[in-house]
């Protein structure tokens, strides 16, 4: 309710009133506060930071160097044309997912037509708002298609971004594991996973939802009130969305139960397990589902976990050896 009345407000073009009420979800699920900053703060760091300082430095220069006319030439407004192709191209690529082998991982796991309805309703609701608030509150910003061009091209804003995402997966780890937590889940993280197993209509640009997702809304509103472009729709922010919809959310058919290649979506059905992005780090954290505790495969490599009395060894041997 609280998501649904900040989406009314949003397209009532009243930024104060979207950020009060969206201030209400604290009232009615106070542990989603914590969840919202520590998962925010851990994805705008290691996700977000090449996107904010390329585009917020380049339009900043670029508006002092040129006369708007002609940054207005190259550019494109942020209206309900853009608004309504963007949030259909968003589904599409969500179906295309469940109809097309799009990625090395394999063929998607066909979805039950009830389970496919739930998913596409909730994730909508859940996920996909997300752009319902922010897009509406952005009249005031035009995307410059060259530089969105040069940096999906050349991947700026990705090599900024490289800096700090080694600390990704240690700090997804964290953050996801918190979410998790008893009286914690309930107020944030449930609604992720209230649909069972899981599709890449239920995915975002993480696997979040609407509780979660205060913060990084929060830091997108700011960024476009200003007149600058909002990060989730940089090319590197959205090539994230599209590995999450695509890998993360997407069940692929695997002979073997508890495959790599399902890694997250395997995370849906047994919520206490993966809470990482690969089986390494959680075959450290003593995480892993019971079949992969002590071995598993990563990239070519068989993973064994060794442990003595003061260790915890990974050894890696490969796969295939010439």
């Amino acid at each position: 309710l609280v998501r649904i009345a900040c989406v009314a407000a949003a397209f009532s073009g009243s930024m104060q009133w979207t950020i009060l009420l969206s201030l209400l979800q604290f009232v009615f699920l106070p542990y989603s506060l914590p969840v919202s900053i520590i998962y925010g703060v851990q994805s705008i760091i290691t996700l977000h930071t090449g996107s904010l300082i390329v585009y917020t430095v380049v339009e900043y220069l670029l508006s002092l160097a040129l006369p708007s006319s002609v940054i207005e030439m190259v550019s494109i407004p942020i209206d309900a044309t853009f608004m309504t192709i963007f949030i259909l191209i968003d589904q599409a690529l969500c179906a295309a997912c469940l109809l097309f082998e799009l990625t090395s991982s394999g063929k998607p796991k066909k979805l039950p037509f009830d389970r496919l309805v739930k998913s596409i309703l909730w994730g909508f609701i859940n996920s996909k708002t997300y752009y319902l608030v922010l897009l509406p509150l952005c009249s005031n910003v035009r995307l410059n298609v060259v530089l969105l061009a040069l940096d999906f091209c050349l991947g700026i804003s990705d090599r900024a971004t490289s800096y700090v995402a080694c600390f990704m997966e240690a700090a997804f780890y964290q953050a996801h594991r918190i979410g998790h937590l008893e009286y914690v889940y309930a107020d944030a993280h449930k609604f992720h996973h209230y649909v069972h197993d899981t599709s890449p209509f239920d995915a975002h640009i993480l696997g979040s939802g609407a509780p979660e997702e205060w913060l990084i809304l929060m830091m997108d509103l700011l960024v476009a009130s200003a007149g600058l472009t909002p990060s989730c729709l940089t090319p590197g922010v959205l090539k994230l969305s599209w590995m999450n919809k695509s890998e993360n959310h997407t069940r692929v058919e695997k002979d073997v139960k508890l495959h790599s290649d399902n890694f997250h979506a395997d995370h849906h059905l047994i919520p206490t397990t993966n809470f990482g992005i690969t089986y390494p780090y959680e075959m450290m954290m003593a995480t892993c589902p019971g079949a992969r505790a002590k071995q598993s495969e990563f990239r070519g490599f068989h993973v064994t976990r060794v442990d003595t009395d003061m260790d915890i060894t990974l050894k890696f041997d490969p796969l295939h050896v010439d």
